[in-house]
This record gives structure tokens, C-alpha cells and sequence, in this order.
């Protein structure tokens, strides 16, 4: 077969594949996801952003959904957490270990691939830990670091992507818990075992961030990374 001939049946099966696949997800009850821009198909963190379509975008075929319509789908909800901000006190923050939703299996109840900020109104906001491995080897936006979707997730409603972080980028969620609003900060990814990478995620009011970095930039000056007497008594 001609080789360009073959390329173009190629592409055009994936991309009748992927329409397909697109269009049968409606039928979960799920709507479309849109991006930072606020069009309606812009969030190429998931399948429905249409990510087929985006500008370069390759096919996505083992890709996995926004935070806010994994959420929905209920698909992984032993390994979530719901956190209230709008109970909490102007000095709340809590660190939390994320794994990504390819990495599901090896998830655990301390380790949550999906966390909801409740508000208490319709919209609430949904973070994860977008690895691009496994089931998400072919996601198409914001590889590998940690995204914020604001949806209604109990019923089938437009998603919105609010912001995407790679480590030590933070977002602040104006309007939640305080005045100041409450924090989202990408503090650290760990790669030690290169199948089960782990985001260590801070969240909560920005007086809360600032004391637990001025403490962790403490810490690391009284006892510096591979430092030999860290866990050793002096003789």
C-alpha cells in the first residue's frame, strides 16, 4: 500500500474511534470539559475536551477524565477524600500524598487519587494527580502535574479547568474557606520508584502555607537532605 495512503486510513480510523468513544461517554451522563480559556473544549486533561482536536494533539486513546468527571463517575471512590474548607479555621492547611489514577490499583487510603474542596454551593472543586502512565500514557495537556476543575459533579454539568501545576506552582481558590481564599501548592513530586510516582500536595489558607514552608525550610536548614547523624544520637 502507498505509505501515505496507508498514514491517512490510519488517522482517519483513529479519529472515527475516538469521535466514537467521545460521543458513547455522553451516555455516562457526562458533559464537556472546558479549559482555563473557558471554551467549552478546551481541557485536554481529559476525554471530554475533545483533545482529538487539539492544536498538535497525537490520538488519545489510553486517556483517562478530569478530576471533576472522574469524580462523577464514581469509579474510584474507596481512594478519594472530601475535604471543608468553609468549616476550617484562617490557619488550616493539610499536606496530602497523591497518586495518579493509572496508578489506582496501588492507591491507598492515605494515598487518594481524586480530593474534592466542598463549598457548600453547586460548584465544588476537584484536584488530581495527572500521571501520564498506564491508562493515561496518552494524555494530551499538563503531563504529570497536579490540576484544579471547578464542576458540578453530582449531575451532568460543564466542567471548567481552573489551573495546572508543576511542583512548587501554587493556585489560590479566591472565594473559598477565608477572605484570603485557600491555597493549592504542587510542593513535591517523588519519583523513587519509577512505577508509583507520589505528589505531595499542600492545601489550605494562605497564612497556613507560609508558616508550614517557614517550618519546612527550618527543617531542612537544622537537618540538610543525606545529612549522616539525621537518625543517629551522639556519642
Amino acid at each position: 500500500m502507498c505509505p501515505l495512503i496507508d498514514f491517512v486510513l490510519k488517522i482517519t480510523i483513529s479519529y472515527l474511534l475516538f469521535y466514537f468513544q467521545f460521543h458513547i461517554r455522553h451516555n455516562f451522563n457526562l458533559a464537556h470539559s472546558g479549559g482555563i480559556d473557558g471554551a467549552t473544549y478546551s481541557d485536554q486533561t481529559g476525554f471530554m475536551g475533545n483533545p482529538a482536536h487539539a492544536s498538535g494533539a497525537r490520538y488519545a486513546g489510553n486517556l483517562c477524565y478530569d478530576a471533576a468527571k472522574s469524580w462523577q463517575l464514581g469509579w474510584y471512590n474507596d481512594r478519594d477524600l472530601t475535604l471543608y474548607p468553609e468549616n476550617e479555621s484562617s490557619t488550616w492547611g493539610t499536606v496530602n500524598t497523591m497518586v495518579g489514577i493509572a496508578n489506582y490499583d496501588q492507591a491507598t487510603s492515605d494515598t487518594p487519587v481524586l480530593i474534592k474542596l466542598e463549598t457548600g454551593l453547586t460548584e465544588d472543586y476537584f484536584i488530581n494527580f495527572n500521571r501520564a502512565t498506564g491508562i493515561n500514557q496518552e494524555n494530551v495537556e499538563a503531563d504529570d502535574e497536579v490540576t484544579i476543575v471547578k464542576a458540578n459533579a453530582d449531575t451532568k454539568s460543564q466542567s471548567y479547568l481552573q489551573a495546572t501545576l508543576l511542583e512548587g506552582e501554587s493556585h489560590t481558590i479566591d472565594g473559598l474557606g477565608t477572605a484570603s481564599g485557600i491555597v493549592v501548592k504542587l510542593l513535591s513530586i517523588d519519583k523513587t520508584d519509577p512505577d508509583l510516582w507520589k505528589a505531595e500536595v499542600f492545601i489550605g489558607t494562605d497564612q497556613a502555607v507560609s508558616v508550614y514552608l517557614v517550618h519546612l525550610n527550618t527543617l531542612l536548614v537544622s537537618f540538610p537532605p543525606h545529612s549522616p547523624n539525621l537518625f543517629h544520637s551522639s556519642q
